[in-house]
């Protein structure tokens, strides 16, 4: 999808999920936490509903994505 498994690799310790490996997986990280923070911060939209669904739109791709990723690193 977006985002590539040579990017990421898996938590060290405890818990289930990515950790960033290289300076594009923190690029993706950054990016997808800046629109998150750019579509709440918008004020031009009249209906609160336009927000929150852009946003779970958006939340919900980086989801997917990175459940793809979290798959493919563990073939």
């Amino acid at each position: 999808m977006i985002g590539k498994k040579e990017w990421f690799t898996t938590r060290r310790y405890t818990g289930w999920g990515l950790r960033p490996k290289t300076w594009q997986g923190w690029l993706y990280v950054l990016v997808a936490i800046i629109v998150i923070v750019f579509l709440q911060s918008q004020t031009f939209w009249n209906w609160d509903e336009t927000r929150t669904l852009l946003t779970l739109g958006w939340v919900a791709l980086i989801l997917l994505d990175s459940l793809h990723i979290m798959f493919s690193i563990r073939k």
